[in-house]
């Protein structure tokens, strides 16, 4: 009488190949989330560090960055602050007299700063039915970082509080009066402002 033997698997090595599985999509999927919290991070320090540089600025100069003796305070910034290369835009002039001031060492001159989700920076005025003053703005941010974000910094909420975001990369928004259509941050990337109660 022959005895066969049998090939496979036993279900001790089985075991262990999941939990190796298990241990590698775990760790694959851990990174993915602190490098989002550290993308956050670093998103949300550049804006204090704009802040404080754009306050420096108006210390020294008395008035503020980017404006060029245009009246209005911060209501004069506006337009299209997302995607300009016009030497002559607002958001361009804003980061290079920073720049110029020594107040910030990032970018290049003539160009908007890009931010840790590969968009870039822009300043506002009033914008998504904010309160008045400066808002510092940030493109293509991943719904999961936007909340992310406003729940660190904020109240959570998307069209509420000191932070606020708008769905699509560029936040385009026709009326900027008006609040931000959602409340939660959902699917596709957005643009995420914060206000920092310069005017």
């Amino acid at each position: 009488m022959t005895i066969k033997s049998q090939k496979g698997f036993t279900l001790v090595e089985l075991a262990i190949l999941l939990a190796i599985i298990g241990l590698i999509l775990g760790g694959i999927l851990g990174g993915r989330a602190l490098l989002e919290s550290a993308r956050v991070s670093s998103a949300y320090n550049d804006i204090r560090d704009f802040k404080a540089a754009t306050i420096t600025y108006r210390s020294r100069t008395n008035n503020l960055p980017g404006l060029n003796g245009i009246p209005g305070g911060a209501n004069a910034y506006g337009g299209a602050w997302y995607q300009s290369t016009d030497p002559n835009n607002i958001n361009v002039n804003f980061f290079d007299d920073l720049r110029d001031e020594g107040l910030i060492e990032v970018g290049t001159n003539g160009e908007l700063i890009k931010n840790p989700f590969g968009g870039v920076y822009g300043v506002r005025g009033p914008t998504f039915g904010a309160n008045s003053g400066i808002h510092f703005c940030m493109s293509n941010v991943p719904a999961s970082a936007a909340a992310v974000l406003d729940n660190r910094y904020d109240d959570g909420v998307a069209n509420t509080g000191q932070v606020r975001g708008i769905p699509g990369a560029n936040g385009r928004w026709s009326v900027d009066n008006n609040p931000a259509p959602n409340s939660t941050y959902e699917g596709i990337s957005h643009a995420v402002c914060v206000n920092t109660d310069i005017s």
